[in-house]
């Protein structure tokens, strides 16, 4: 146990945490070929992400309405010296993780200059960032369904996994096309233009 918290009391409580260290493992490669008009770009990059944590960490409450005969009564004390918790939760077991996931990045673009005055830009990224591993497991609780979902050996019950590896299954989407215009009015005007899609990979960790 590791924290007692009874209300209108100072509460009692220690807390172990470890964060880290954290590894990126990255790759990056780029090249262009120049034929005639056109200036081909394509490369990619990967990065592995590797987490280290440990947290030990449990608690038990108490509150006034195990003690409570009517609304406004009840002694969240009184609670506590009887022996009824209000909840708890206890961490047994490993409290160790490691974390790990990948991300992989591929892209082709063509530079065309169709004529002395118009260039025109097309390009299409690929994006791809993997579900979350964790060793030895990780689970979560669906709220809607009342069902814990877990994607590993069960060490409390015995089971097996009843989800995928990493809870969620992976996303392939990741397409974006991008596409830009430059053209020159005059000798010292030119008017560009360009649009595409972004995936705001960064937050997806």
């Amino acid at each position: 146990l590791r924290s007692t918290s009874i209300p209108g009391y100072g509460g009692l409580g220690q807390f172990d945490s470890t964060d880290g260290p954290e590894y990126f493992l990255s790759w990056t490669g780029d090249a262009t070929l120049i034929h005639g008009r056109h200036a081909l770009g394509f490369g990619g990059r990967s990065i592995r992400s590797s987490f280290y944590l440990n947290c030990t960490f449990g608690y038990i409450c108490f509150s006034t309405a195990q003690t409570a005969f009517e609304p406004g009564t009840g002694n969240a004390l009184a609670s506590y010296l009887l022996g009824l918790p209000a909840g708890g939760q206890r961490v047994g077991g490993a409290t160790w993780a490691n974390n790990y996931w990948d991300n992989y990045s591929y892209y082709v673009q063509d530079t065309l200059h169709a004529s002395k005055k118009l260039t025109l830009n097309l390009g299409l990224r690929w994006d791809y960032q993997s579900p979350p591993t964790m060793y030895p497991g990780m689970g979560t609780f669906d709220w809607n369904t009342g069902n814990y979902y877990f994607d590993t050996h069960n060490p409390a019950t015995g089971q097996a996994p009843n989800i995928r590896r990493g809870l969620v299954p992976p996303d392939y989407r990741g397409f974006q096309p991008r596409v830009g215009v430059a053209y020159q009015v005059t000798p010292s005007t030119v008017i560009r233009a360009s649009g595409g899609t972004f995936l705001a990979l960064f937050g997806a960790n």
